[in-house]
């Protein structure tokens, strides 16, 4: 489903990021707004039809961020979770973040 496509997520927080799905299950995220602008890395991924049409996306990054994603391609919809370890969000417990966006071709 995602192998070489690339697309564009808009997040109601003003975030947008460019996701290209690499070969064998890698992706390439680059932040192009937001607090992350100019980050970029590349992540090993997993993705898996839950529903006709849907589809659940989830990566941990190098430095411990857990994504999952919920896509939905024909409805140009995506919801987002991220947790950030303690010790990046600098306090006890992890920070979750709940994120909803459209999606585009990049």
């Amino acid at each position: 489903m995602f192998d070489q496509k690339t697309i564009r997520i808009s997040y109601d927080n003003g975030a947008i990021y460019r996701v290209e799905y690499l070969q064998g299950s890698r992706l390439r995220w680059t932040c192009l707004e937001g607090q992350d602008k100019g980050r970029s890395a590349e992540e090993s991924y997993h993705a898996v039809a839950i529903a006709p049409g849907f589809w659940l996306v989830h990566w941990i990054e190098t430095d411990g961020v857990a994504v999952t994603q919920v896509v939905q391609p024909e409805a140009a919809s995506i919801n987002t979770t991220i947790i950030i370890p303690a010790a990046l969000a600098g306090s006890e417990k992890p920070l979750g973040l709940v994120l909803a966006g459209t999606i585009s071709p990049a």
